[in-house]
């Protein structure tokens, strides 16, 4: 059966390379390595151009990286599944050196720590970020460490890719760090973001049992709860739901008098300079 699978194989890259000689195209072979017999490859990822070509190598116990045919540095391990391009062509992954981790970018290993997260990338590609440690987590972005917390969550970088921010846990409480300022503490946070043009950040937080919401460092009213949140198309204003007493259903901030559900504000955040058309009883908020 695996012969005739090869067989197969063989005759449909010959009738490709034929078709493409037969269009005009021009067909080139390229060698990008020789593995050692007794090695065992696995992971291979293929860039998003399909220039470049990435697979790890183990033989006897330890592991590297061929990238294009060029070997690289060498681990105990490469955590599996770990290999990506990032969006600008970089590739990345982690790997294991004793009981310590390390973020690889191109081949060269960023700082041992505990342990690391798999990298994540701002909207241009440009920017990169992980978390590092085990216990206590400290950010790193684009190769600096932040400080350290107790735990770190939602990161979110703006859309130009300037601006980084995430909510962490120092204790009980719960804190944003906005391009490495760190803001007031509060029970708990969510939803961090930045609004279109990255000038302005807003997120949910919670004090006691009321529920507010935070634009550019300036706490909002209270609420029995928030969800929803969401800047305009052109960042001058914010919306959300907010639950008004225990029977009162949630509403949307922004239109005048009208229950909705969650999802709905989505659609509606949409409807961008209808906000500012909202008159009696309209619960948008200026900020």
């Amino acid at each position: 059966m695996k012969t005739a699978n090869w067989l197969a194989l063989g005759v449909v890259l010959v009738l490709s390379v034929g078709l493409c000689q037969a269009a005009g195209y021009k067909v080139q072979e390229e060698r990008l390595g020789l593995w050692p017999v007794a090695a065992e490859r696995s992971g291979e990822i293929y860039s998003r151009d399909g220039l470049h070509d990435a697979v790890v190598v183990t033989r006897e116990g330890k592991a590297r990286v061929w990238l294009d045919g060029v070997e690289g540095p060498l681990y105990d391990l490469i955590l599996p599944g770990s290999l990506v391009f990032s969006p600008d062509g970089r590739l990345t992954y982690l790997a294991q050196q004793g009981t310590s981790a390390a973020v690889v970018v191109d081949g060269v290993p960023g700082p041992l720590y505990a342990g690391v997260s798999a990298p994540f990338y701002s909207p241009d590609g440009k920017r990169m970020a992980y978390l590092a440690g085990k216990g206590r987590q400290r950010l790193v972005v684009d190769g600096v460490a932040g400080p350290e917390y107790d735990g770190i969550g939602t990161t979110v970088f703006s859309r130009d890719g300037q601006r980084v921010a995430y909510g962490a846990k120092q204790g009980a409480k719960s804190l944003l760090v906005v391009d490495g300022v760190p803001g007031p503490t509060f029970d708990s946070l969510a939803d961090p973001m930045f609004s279109p043009d990255g000038k302005r950040v807003a997120y949910i937080v919670q004090a006691g049992v009321a529920w507010r919401v935070v634009v550019d460092g300036f706490a909002g009213p209270q609420n029995d709860g928030v969800t929803g949140l969401v800047f305009s198309p052109n960042g001058m204003r914010v919306a959300y739901v907010e639950q008004l007493g225990p029977s009162t259903g949630w509403w949307w901030t922004g239109w005048s008098g009208r229950s909705v559900t969650a999802p709905a504000i989505r659609s509606l955040a949409r409807m961008g300079s209808a906000w500012c058309t909202a008159r009696s009883r309209a619960r948008s908020r200026w900020w």
